[in-house]
């Protein structure tokens, strides 16, 4: 008996194969970028009017500001201004470290001239004087007294119309020296009227030396006053002249 011999077998079919899923890969993170920014809008022109405006009120309103804050008093605000001394502040505190100017030392310093002149004639009144008493040169002697009383009017007229307000007690140092250069050109009138009565009066001298008269008199009470209101013109002037540095003068030099 013959061997069937086996049908070929039947070829295997492979399974078809399964696609195998790809790896996803997410997509590179966008950067964030931020939209442009809008146009400028165009400026806007404001009218000079409204400018001028705004600029008066900030002025007003700091004007307002300064009154508060200066109780009413003017207030610089400038930053380069040299603010104000305080009371009490030294001299070298000042710019340059010089001190305030007292207002009272103008006056000082020209009373001071007139002061200076006030002396002038005094030796020729001196000589004239003794001139009289020893008889000899009385017409010159009465010629020099004439000419110093008319130089202690011009003093008075010279004293009253210099500014001395600012000055300490100015009052009674202008009446102390009024009086006394006014006594003093009293004296000597008086001197050079005795002059005139021993040139002229027989017997006016004697022995070599003038006769006292009514004129010699009168002189000697003039200048006895002129004295006294030298002494007070002195003590206060010499506390005038202290304080400004001034010169010191004592009564036979006024």
């Amino acid at each position: 008996m013959a061997r069937r011999t086996p049908p070929p077998a039947e070829p295997q079919r492979r399974a078809p194969r399964r696609p195998q899923p790809q790896p996803q890969f997410a997509p590179p993170p966008q950067q964030f970028q931020a939209p442009p920014p809008p146009p400028p809008a165009p400026a806007r022109r404001i009218p000079p009017a409204v400018i001028a405006a705004a600029v008066f009120g900030l002025a007003v309103a700091g004007l307002g500001v300064g009154a508060l804050l200066g109780d009413g008093k003017a207030q610089n605000n400038d930053p380069a201004a040299v603010p104000p001394k305080a009371e009490g502040s030294s001299a070298a505190d000042a710019p340059g470290g010089t001190a305030p100017v007292d207002p009272a030392r103008p006056q000082a310093v020209q009373l001071d001239k007139l002061l200076a002149d006030a002396n002038d004639s005094r030796t020729a009144v001196i000589k004239a004087v003794e001139d009289i008493k020893d008889c000899k040169n009385l017409g010159q002697a009465a010629q020099d007294l004439r000419d110093a009383a008319r130089q202690r009017d011009e003093l008075v007229t010279r004293l009253s119309d210099l500014k001395t307000d600012l000055l300490p007690n100015h009052g009674r140092l202008t009446a102390a020296l009024t009086k006394a250069w006014n006594a003093s050109a009293d004296a000597d009138n008086s001197y050079a009227d005795w002059a005139d009565d021993a040139g002229h009066d027989k017997g006016g001298c004697k022995d070599g030396k003038a006769k006292p008269t009514d004129a010699a008199a009168d002189g000697n009470k003039s200048s006895a006053e002129a004295t006294r209101a030298k002494d007070s013109a002195a003590t206060l002037w010499n506390t005038i002249a202290a304080k400004y540095g001034l010169t010191r003068r004592d009564t036979t030099q006024l």
